[in-house]
């Protein structure tokens, strides 16, 4: 049962559904509840018999990585300034407010890129084959758990895409990690606040964006 497709499907379809619970209704419980998905991914790697490095915690392969990565990452960096740009940068852009982001981002990037690519993705990829339709619903996966911040859905669809497309071809979670973090500061940084939200999702963005009307109506 371990290697059949429609099993990894099922694994990737019930945790997803129990990080959608956790998004939306578990973590204004407690923020303990996280460890019901983290425990459920622990114990399909286990089942799987999956290593850390097997997974992407490896720096074998840094340089094919980042050659494969680079490109994608930095045209989607250039657009986030260009779209800064035209849009209006927040006074407060600089590079000393990036690099302050950058350095307290990168261990949430890399764990985003595990989950997406070292979870949600090898299991896709086992259940249907297809490099494109696993970078598909990986990245489906990615944006969705970012509902209801519409632009930062966009963004993280695109991207979910492009580092499940390289991971699958070269399996580093350091390298898409950075890579991650270097276009999710550039975001914070350069997209003005009015636009990304300050990159809220779940309950929060769904408060912001509802309870002003909500307030209007009332009265």
């Amino acid at each position: 049962m371990r290697n059949r497709p429609w099993f990894a499907a099922v694994e990737a379809a019930a945790v997803y559904l129990v990080l959608l619970w956790y998004i939306w209704v578990g973590q204004a419980r407690s923020i303990a509840w996280v460890a019901v998905p983290l425990l459920a991914v622990v114990a399909s790697h286990v089942w799987h018999r999956e290593t850390p490095a097997a997974l992407g915690f490896r720096l074998t392969n840094l340089g094919p990585c980042a050659r494969a990565a680079g490109p994608p990452f930095l045209a989607m960096a250039l657009g986030v300034v260009a779209m800064g740009a035209a849009l209006g940068l927040d006074e407060r852009a600089s590079f000393g407010r990036f690099a302050v982001i950058f350095a307290g981002y990168v261990p949430w990037a890399i764990f985003q890129q595990y989950a997406l690519n070292g979870f949600f993705v090898n299991r896709f990829a086992a259940s249907v084959r297809s490099a494109n339709g696993a970078a598909a619903l990986g990245a489906a996966c990615f944006a969705g758990a970012h509902v209801p911040n519409w632009p930062l859905m966009a963004v993280t669809l695109i991207a979910g895409y492009i580092a499940a497309r390289v991971y699958l071809a070269h399996r580093n979670l350091i390298v898409l990690g950075l890579a991650h973090a270097f276009v999710g500061s550039l975001l914070a940084v350069a997209v003005p606040t009015s636009v990304m939200h300050g990159m809220r999702t779940g309950p929060a963005e769904w408060h912001a964006q509802h309870l002003p009307a909500i307030r209007i109506l009332g009265k």
